[in-house]
């Protein structure tokens, strides 16, 4: 059967649709679905049953603001846009994850920015993200191999065992970051520069409980005074 579904709130009323929605079993699927008033159109279908489960989902940027009209909470704003076709069973997972968040403003942040492209084949994944949080600092993460543990992928166990190796780096800007800070606390009056991080986190296996750490920092036209 297909379904319709309006919902409202402050604003104009959302709408959702499914050309079909069929239930089997512990089984659920839904195809031709799409949810819109929430900026761009979300386009999804998705299918789950116990042992597997598929999802595609995508849109050109979901209004982060327009959920705040139909759920109370912090005020958000800035725009999501995705781009997810994945899907798990008989023990191995195959599919890409793109998300990008651009000009979001949510707990005192005006303007933060990030994008994540994440790709899986079996138990092998790889994947970069990248954030960045006003004119403060920006981060990178990036893996050219991540290994799924061990068990069923339909459970938090295996992700949680997961190894490989990931780098990061990341720069900031000290001066803004301290605009932000009480420095008065930690006997600081000012506090200028950047910081540039550089490193890589690695585990050799999922029973690896001792990751091996790398981390090297500098940093440029730092000044920093304070009272004795």
């Amino acid at each position: 059967h297909d379904a319709r579904l309006d919902f409202t709130g402050e604003g104009e009323p959302g709408r959702a649709r499914a050309d079909l929605v069929r239930f089997a079993g512990s089984g659920l699927r839904v195809d031709g679905g799409a949810v819109d008033g929430l900026g761009a159109a979300i386009r999804f279908s998705f299918a789950t049953s116990s042992e597997a489960a598929a999802l595609k989902v995508e849109s050109d940027g979901v209004d982060l603001g327009r959920l705040g009209d139909f759920e109370r909470g912090p005020a958000v704003r800035g725009k999501l846009s995705l781009d997810v076709d994945a899907a798990v069973g008989g023990g191995s997972a195959h599919g890409r994850v793109a998300l990008e968040l651009e000009h979001a403003a949510f707990s005192g942040v005006s303007d933060a920015s990030g994008r994540l492209e994440a790709t899986i084949d079996g138990r092998r994944g790889s994947g970069t993200a990248t954030a960045r949080i006003e004119d403060i600092g920006t981060v990178s993460l990036r893996s050219s191999s991540l290994v799924v543990g061990s068990g069923p992928l339909l459970s938090s166990s295996p992700w949680r065992k997961s190894w490989g190796t990931v780098d990061f780096e990341g720069r900031v800007d000290l001066a803004r970051l301290a605009s932000r800070l009480p420095l008065a606390s930690v006997g600081l009056d000012t506090l200028r520069g950047a910081l540039e991080l550089r490193g890589r986190v690695s585990r050799d296996s999922g029973d690896d409980a001792t990751p091996g750490v790398e981390l090297a920092a500098r940093t440029s036209g730092l000044a920093l005074s304070g009272r004795r």
